[in-house]
């Protein structure tokens, strides 16, 4: 039995039941359900004190626990029982461009952000001002747009935004064809967040595009600095400072466009 992020009642009475039964039980999380960031429109949900201990119940009596998350799989070890086996989750890469172009393009930098709406607070508290600004600044050699959130942030910088697309293939079709140069990943650093897993540098891998990362765990252990991908402290002079850097070296990232590209071939 396999239960995903699950945390009803009915989830917790058939687990109950395949328990008796003796049933090989699998729980599966990908996000920190005990420990939601203030804000979050599931915050109510899981701050009950019954739907959090049928999670910690999952936790307990799952013969194996299971998430993409190394570091959620070290902390929920004190709620496990002890015959309960912890296994991280090796996400692959989605397929991606088959070539990367040698060209260095001299046309404006293309930049943006892609993700579901609840990232969308993430990149109007970290990087509101930063876009402002460096629209202010850069707007006649930079574009910026944005999929799936922050259409307010969109709207004031007058740049486009895409719809969210529930369908990945459709969503993967739709991504690869904006032809971003670079994407953006800014991430707060809390427990509920180092949590979350990496995986903003498989789907920009896979787009063909280099990332700029907030310096926080996860990517802290996945991205090295000006190697395959751009690493920023949460203040707006690092983030400007690394779009800056963009700007003014792209034969750089084109040579961080191959070394990602032999990171997912090799490794994802």
């Amino acid at each position: 039995l396999f239960f995903v992020r699950n945390s009803s009642w009915l989830s917790w009475e058939i687990a109950v039941c395949g328990r008796k039964a003796g049933k090989f039980m699998v729980y599966v999380l990908d996000d920190d359900l005990l420990h939601i960031v203030q804000g979050n429109p599931a915050e109510k949900y899981y701050g009950q004190e019954a739907v959090r201990n049928r999670i910690r119940w999952f936790v307990r009596n799952c013969d194996v626990f299971t998430s993409p998350s190394a570091y959620m799989l070290k902390k929920y070890q004190r709620f496990a029982g002890k015959s309960v086996r912890f296994v991280q989750i090796k996400e692959p890469c989605m397929s991606g461009k088959a070539q990367i172009s040698r060209k260095v393009d001299t046309k404006k930098l293309k930049i943006g952000f892609a993700g579901s709406s609840d990232r969308g607070t993430d990149v109007e508290r970290i990087l509101h001002d930063v876009l402002v600004e460096f629209t202010q600044k850069h707007g006649s050699e930079a574009e910026i747009a944005f999929m799936g959130t922050a259409e307010d942030l969109a709207w004031e910088l007058g740049a486009p935004c895409y719809a969210y697309e529930m369908n990945y293939d459709r969503y993967r079709k739709k991504f690869y064809a904006l032809g971003w140069d670079v994407g953006l990943a800014p991430m707060p650093d809390c427990e509920f967040h180092r949590c979350k897993h990496y995986n903003k540098y498989l789907e920009y891998a896979a787009a063909g595009c280099v990332g700029i990362y907030s310096n926080v765990i996860p990517y802290a252990g996945v991205i090295k600095d000006k190697e395959n991908g751009i690493l920023a402290e949460n203040t707006g002079q690092a983030w400007i400072a690394a779009l800056e850097w963009c700007l003014n070296h792209r034969e750089a990232l084109w040579e961080m466009r191959q070394n990602i590209h032999t990171d997912m071939v090799k490794n994802y």
